[in-house]
């Protein structure tokens, strides 16, 4: 197992706050595929630790993570 990254403690710690924002909002079929995506993001970079990632496969991911997080930042804004 290799040692964690920089950029790999970054993704992990905003795919923890992306599902814990998701943990806070109504169920709903599509709070639950993105908690479904995030789960299987987090899953891709601790995998990170047996195989590490390139450098696209990390600014890949991070693009994966930003849209995530986009994705529930609309969900959480109030019907207009």
């Amino acid at each position: 197992m290799g040692p964690k990254t920089k950029r790999t403690v970054v993704a992990l710690e905003a795919l923890e706050d992306a599902l814990a924002q998701l943990a806070k909002l109504p169920e709903s079929a599509e709070t639950e595929a993105l908690l479904t995506k995030g789960f299987e993001l987090q899953r891709e970079v601790k995998s990170w630790d047996d195989k590490p990632a390139t450098s696209q496969q990390r600014e890949a991911m991070m693009k994966k993570v930003l849209s995530l997080h986009i994705a529930i930042s609309r969900l959480m804004q109030p019907p207009a």
